[in-house]
């Protein structure tokens, strides 16, 4: 039995739809699972990612969106965001002889940030907007 993956638009109407029954949800999981059930009710066979749902509900500003972060152990630092995909701006300071040095990354979308030691999210909890 193949799935069949659900329109942006129809998962961007689980998503409203369930911020609004629930006004919080404490993970990517939990949100994930909720968005399933809501459009699983209009065609059973749809499937649809956990973070296909988050990049959503993040992009589409249908959520308030709190990290909590955890210290990554080598890799590279990302160049794209690694919640909403969007570019990262370089976070700057002047040093005493005019120089600039980079102290970190920062996402305007969705306030994602990391120092020169890679910060990774381990949690999302997520609010219906204010």
């Amino acid at each position: 039995m193949a799935y069949k993956i659900p329109s942006k638009e129809e998962i961007v109407n689980a998503i409203a739809s369930c911020m609004s029954d629930y006004g919080v949800i404490n993970s990517q999981h939990k949100l994930g699972d909720l968005v399933r059930k809501k459009i699983q009710e209009k065609e059973q066979l749809y499937h649809v990612s956990d973070e296909r749902i988050r990049r959503l509900a993040v992009n589409h500003r249908l959520v308030d969106l709190e990290l909590k972060y955890k210290e990554a152990r080598g890799g590279r630092l990302p160049h794209k965001c690694p919640i909403c995909g969007s570019k990262l701006n370089r976070l700057k300071n002047m040093t005493i002889d005019g120089g600039t040095v980079t102290l970190g990354y920062s996402c305007q979308t969705c306030k994602y940030w990391t120092g020169l030691n890679k910060n990774v999210p381990a949690r999302y909890v997520f609010s219906s907007r204010r």
